[in-house]
């Protein structure tokens, strides 16, 4: 499937049409039916996952609790905070493949997510809110490194650079 052409791509309905339709993809099947079962056992939104990304073989998840105007948790998603995580993603030179964004999703489902993520060496928790669904999970990853980074939308010079720089150290770790 061909990665979307950069940030707020989702607010075109052609591109949404095309990843409903690879939702299913091998790769991502697995988190979709997750986020479908999420949906259904505690009635919360939870967006899917981006087929564009690795799915389940991703080395880094992304997870943040800022909710998101479209169905995907993606680095393409029409608001801020995906608009600068695009961006630092870019910066850092990381290749979408390596990595999964998850959004909205309850502490109690942070360890099926963990679990499904077959090659998981690193996460960023991006916020307050995503620290405290992890640690509401309570996890214990041997050989997964935690990062605690701001924010995307959070408004202060160093917020980005942070962002950029456990990027790159995730993806150093991942072996990248």
């Amino acid at each position: 499937m061909p990665l979307s052409p950069g940030p707020r791509a989702l607010a075109d309905p052609a591109l949404l049409d095309e990843l409903r339709a690879h939702a299913l993809d091998l790769h991502v099947r697995r988190l979709t039916y997750l986020a479908e079962d999420v949906r259904k056992e505690t009635g919360r939104r939870m967006p899917m996952f981006d087929p564009q990304d690795g799915g389940v073989q991703a080395k880094t998840l992304l997870l943040f609790d800022a909710s998101t105007p479209t169905e995907f948790a993606s680095l393409n998603g029409d608001d801020d905070s995906s608009a600068r995580l695009h961006a630092a993603v870019s910066e850092a030179g990381i290749p979408r493949t390596t990595l999964v964004v998850c959004r909205e999703i309850p502490g109690r489902y942070a360890g099926a997510l963990a679990g499904l993520l077959e090659q998981l060496k690193s996460v960023l928790l991006l916020g307050g809110s995503a620290r405290r669904t992890w640690w509401e999970a309570d996890l214990d990853l041997p050989g997964v490194t935690l990062f605690n980074c701001p924010q995307p939308t959070d408004d202060y010079p160093e917020a980005h650079d942070n962002i950029v720089r456990a990027l790159k150290e995730a993806h150093r770790l991942a072996g990248g």
